[in-house]
């Protein structure tokens, strides 16, 4: 059964939405010269927008007569076609095209299209000076960061972390044995050492306090590519068992917003 497309209002921006039987919507931004532009963004697939664009075409789905209306259209043949852009390719369906099989296809080609355009595009821009100059900046960043990083962990190789008191040093030894049992707890332990290392090296060499050095420690010191969660709990052992483990706390969740709280926040959780 076809669904129904009915006109619901215009928006802040112009933009005319439909909605069917169901209440889902479809936002048409523009029409202009008889072609429609709908906007495919509550669509997650592209089977799903051949779908819904075969269905306004249908006669019995009253959509042409109310997008018309809506503009204050009159004739029938100012409606050509409708246009949609989904992952950064444009595609233009006529009636003649009016089937997600043909739609479908019709998007391929332009994804196909796309790529060529953008793939000579970069090439054309890796020609250039401003590339080049880029890339130059760039090797030169990433060399400064290496000569860096060997420096650190050089001076860190047999430095021993500053504890609180001899509980949160046995506390420390507990945490890095319990978690030894698969690669993600062991890339915890190991961004955990040397970000605490770091912190210790850089506040000792430059007099600088928790704050100023935390994150570039964990640039120098995340050499594995932690998750939010693995960041969270080194976090969370570093700041118990660090004799500069509350001045951590503050600065991580101040990070995230929560400052009136001495419980570690978890980035990987935090809703927005």
């Amino acid at each position: 059964m076809t669904k129904c497309f009915i006109y619901h209002k215009t928006d802040k921006d112009g933009k005319h939405i439909f909605r069917t039987s169901e209440n889902e919507p479809i936002v048409i931004s523009s029409f202009e010269n008889g072609i429609a532009t709908l906007e495919p963004e509550y669509m997650s697939h592209i089977l799903t927008v051949g779908k819904i664009v075969e269905d306004l075409f249908k006669e019995d789905s009253c959509f042409i007569y109310e997008l018309l209306a809506s503009y204050e259209c009159k004739e029938e043949d100012a409606f050509k076609g409708i246009k949609f852009e989904f992952n950064g390719a444009e595609v233009l369906v006529t009636k003649q095209d009016a089937n997600k099989e043909k739609i479908h296809a019709l998007y391929l080609k332009a994804l196909e299209a796309k790529y060529k355009k953008d793939k000579l595009e970069y090439e054309a821009y890796m020609k250039t000076p401003k590339y080049r100059k880029l890339m130059a900046n760039r090797l030169k960043k990433e060399c400064r960061e290496r000569v860096v990083r060997e420096e650190v962990f050089s001076a860190i190789e047999n430095m021993d972390i500053e504890f609180k008191n001899s509980d949160e040093k046995e506390r420390w030894k507990e945490f890095t044995k319990a978690f030894s049992t698969n690669y993600y707890e062991l890339n915890i332990v190991a961004f955990a050492n040397k970000w605490v290392r770091c912190m210790q090296y850089l506040m000792n060499k430059h007099n600088l306090s928790v704050s100023k050095i935390a994150q570039n420690s964990i640039k120098i010191a995340d050499t594995g590519g932690i998750t939010g969660h693995q960041y969270a709990t080194a976090v969370s052992v570093i700041s118990g068992c660090w004799a500069h483990g509350e001045e951590l706390c503050l600065w991580h969740n101040k990070r995230y917003g929560y400052e009136d709280t001495d419980v570690i926040v978890c980035p990987s959780i935090i809703k927005v």
